[in-house]
This record gives C-alpha cells, structure tokens and sequence, in this order.
C-alpha cells in the first residue's frame, strides 16, 4: 500500500499536467469545430458538428491511454 501511494505522489503531477493538455486541446478543437459549423449553417455546418464527436472520443481515448501509460 505504501508503494502505491508513493507512486501516485511521484506521478500526481505528471498525470494532471497530461490531462490539462489534452483537455484544453480537446477543448480547441471543438471550439473551433462549433464556431466553423456557426458560420457554415446547413449541410456541411451538420458535418462539421457531427465530426466534432468523433475528435471528442479520440480525445477521451487519447487521454486514457496516456495516463494509463504513465501509471
């Protein structure tokens, strides 16, 4: 038990610097995704928006497996 707890104080800061920045790009990027299906309303602003959900979940994926990694 001390040794799992000795890891997570050695890693804590890694892992929540690691989160911040896929978060925040995640955030970026379907901010950018929702702004652009603003402009472009029809058809194409639907894709875009539909397309924003599948970068989502990379992100997710992305960021679960990088602090799974890590740990």
């Amino acid at each position: 038990m001390i040794a799992s707890v000795t890891a997570l104080i050695r890693k804590l800061g890694m892992a929540v610097l690691l989160s911040i920045t896929v978060g925040g790009a995640a955030f970026v990027i379907l901010l950018l995704f929702s702004s652009a299906s603003l402009l472009w309303a029809g058809l194409i602003g639907l894709i875009i928006q539909q397309a924003s959900y599948f970068l989502n979940g990379l992100f997710q994926i992305w960021g679960i497996s990088s602090q799974y990694h890590l740990w």
